[in-house]
């Protein structure tokens, strides 16, 4: 299924209640993967008295969004209409969650070494900080990798004491930056190297909604399908199963393009 598919929340004089609007929500999650819908488009709002955590539209739009639909809600026509609030409390719900997703962390960073019969390979190795380097006896000898200035050892007490095994490995993570020389303590012409470079920061980019009249997203998944189920003023009932919602207040309809 291919285009918008609207779900009727209104009767034919615009009024309706939370619970059918969280009702078509539920039913566009339902069937998400069923007809590849990607957007749900909320073309009504009414006025809030909790806080978007708790208020049942403002979680049900957000539920959508951790289910890979992209969300968008009429942010209301009420505009500057108040001088006295200067436009601030004009959004209506689900309008006023202000929800952004975060950020997955991005994976950290490694390198690896190999302890040769008689050598590190590579020798030097340059690496940003916060990287973690790992070292891997892949020879026959018993080694060690020990720094230079103290700032690591894997194996204070070798030879006398353990030492790093064929087979076995040591990991040492370089949070700072700078050039860190080591060696092995069982074979002083083993020499090594590990150059460490600032980490470089990458910024993201958000958006956070305001109480400017005409703001309309609440949220944005990543769902990469061509259908958008627009819940809007129209007359009849969802074919959504119920859902009663902690309250029921009065929606309305708002205009927003399509």
């Amino acid at each position: 299924m291919n285009g918008s598919d609207a779900r009727s929340v209104l009767d034919s004089t615009g009024a309706g209640t939370d619970s059918s609007v969280i009702a078509a929500i539920n039913w566009a999650i339902s069937n998400k993967s069923r007809y590849n819908i990607r957007v749900i488009n909320l073309s009504l709002g009414r006025p809030f008295t909790t806080s978007y955590k708790q208020d049942p539209l403002c979680q049900a739009a957000e539920r959508a969004w951790h289910a890979g639909i992209v969300v968008v809600v009429a942010a209301g026509n009420y505009g500057r209409s108040s001088p006295a609030t200067e436009g601030y409390g004009t959004i209506t719900a689900p309008g006023n969650d202000p929800f952004q997703p975060v950020p997955s962390p991005e994976p950290a960073a490694t390198a690896g070494v190999s302890i040769v019969d008689y050598g590190f390979s590579p020798a030097t190795i340059t690496v940003a900080a916060g990287t973690t380097v790992t070292w891997t006896n892949t020879g026959a000898a018993i080694h060690s990798v020990t720094s230079n200035t103290g700032a690591f050892d894997s194996s204070p007490t070798c030879p006398s004491g353990p030492c790093i095994n064929s087979g076995a490995s040591y990991s040492h993570t370089f949070a700072q930056a700078g050039t860190f020389t080591y060696h092995c303590r069982v074979h002083s012409t083993m020499i090594g190297t590990v150059v460490v470079t600032a980490a470089t920061t990458t910024t993201t980019a958000t958006t956070t909604p305001t109480t400017t009249p005409g703001s309309t997203p609440v949220s944005a998944g990543g769902a990469a399908n061509p259908t958008t189920t627009s819940v809007r003023a129209s007359g009849g009932s969802s074919s959504a199963s119920a859902c009663v919602a902690d309250s029921e207040q009065p929606i309305t309809p708002l205009a927003t393009a399509k």
